[in-house]
C-alpha cells in the first residue's frame, strides 16, 4: 500500500465527508472531550502516543478523530494487518499497519503516532481485568518495542486513556462468562500453560471469541467519554530500557486508576 502523506489525509473528500457524517453521528451517541488538551504534543518532530486495549475496538477511531481536531499533525494510528481486510479505507484516516518498518518511516518522517502496547493480548486479558494494563506478547515476553523506539529517536511518549471507554457497549455474553467464572478460568490455564506452542493456540481461540461476543455481538450504550491526555515520559540517562518501558506503563496506569 502507499503511504498518504499529512495534507492528502486532511485534505481529501473522504476524510472531510467521515468527520461531517459518521463521525457527527457517533459523537451524539458518544459525547467525547479532551481533559489536558495543553498536553497534546506540538513539536515538529515525531512522538509517541500509547493507550490501553478496550474488549470492544469501539473507541478507537472515535478518540483518534477526536484528537485530530486539535492536533497539529495527523495522528498515525497503528493497527493489526486484518484492518486491511476488514476495513480497508482505515488508510484513508491515516491508519496503518503497524509494522517496524512503517512505524521507522513514520518517525523518519516525523509523524505522530499512536500505538497499543498491549495489542490482541491485552484485548482478550481485558474480557475479566477492566482498566489494567497487560504487556505480555504471545510468547510471554514483555513488551518493550515502543519505547525502544522512542528511545532510539529522542522522542516522547504520550500516555492517554478515555473514561467510561468500557461502558460503550454492553456485552450479555461476555457478562455471563465472566459471572460463572469461565473467562477467569480460562485464564489461569494460560498463564500455567509451560508450552508457548499451546499458550498460542489458547490466545487465538480467546481472541476468536472476545471479537465475536465483546466487539460484534453487543448492544451500543450511550456514554459520555473524557479522553486524558498524560505527561511526555522521555527515557532518563540511567534508565534501562525495560525501567523506561515499566515508568510508561504506571504512568498510563495512573490515567487508568483514575477512571476506576
Amino acid at each position: 500500500y502507499k503511504m498518504i502523506d499529512q495534507q492528502h489525509i486532511r485534505d481529501g473528500i473522504f476524510y472531510k465527508l467521515y468527520i461531517i457524517t459518521i463521525y457527527k453521528l457517533v459523537t451524539k451517541l458518544y459525547p467525547i472531550e479532551i481533559e489536558n488538551k495543553e498536553n497534546l504534543f506540538s513539536g515538529d518532530k515525531s512522538c509517541i502516543y500509547i493507550s490501553r486495549h478496550t474488549t470492544h475496538n469501539w473507541e478507537l477511531l472515535l478518540g483518534l478523530l477526536t484528537l485530530n481536531q486539535h492536533s497539529k499533525k495527523i495522528i498515525r494510528g497503528l493497527g493489526h494487518y486484518l484492518i486491511y481486510t476488514l476495513c480497508p479505507w482505515y488508510l484513508l484516516l491515516g491508519v496503518l499497519v503497524g509494522t517496524r518498518n512503517t512505524t521507522n518511516e513514520l518517525i523518519k518522517n516525523d509523524e505522530y503516532i499512536f500505538v497499543i502496547p498491549g495489542g490482541g493480548e491485552e484485548m482478550t486479558f481485558g474480557c475479566e481485568n477492566k482498566n489494567k494494563t497487560f504487556w505480555k506478547s504471545k510468547s510471554k515476553k514483555y513488551k518493550m518495542g515502543f519505547a525502544k523506539l522512542a528511545s532510539q529517536h529522542g522522542i516522547p511518549v504520550i500516555p492517554i486513556h478515555g473514561e467510561n471507554v468500557e461502558n460503550m457497549v454492553w456485552a450479555p455474553f461476555q457478562l455471563l462468562a465472566n459471572k460463572i467464572g469461565l473467562t477467569r478460568s480460562y485464564s489461569i490455564i494460560m498463564d500455567q500453560t509451560k508450552n508457548i506452542k499451546v499458550y498460542q493456540m489458547l490466545f487465538f481461540i480467546k481472541m476468536f471469541f472476545t471479537v465475536i461476543f465483546c466487539s460484534i455481538l453487543v448492544i451500543p450504550v450511550r456514554t459520555q467519554i473524557k479522553l486524558r491526555i498524560g505527561n511526555h515520559i522521555y527515557r532518563n540517562e540511567y534508565e534501562t530500557l525495560e525501567q523506561y518501558t515499566k515508568r510508561c506503563e504506571h504512568e498510563l496506569n495512573k490515567l487508568l486508576k483514575r477512571c476506576d
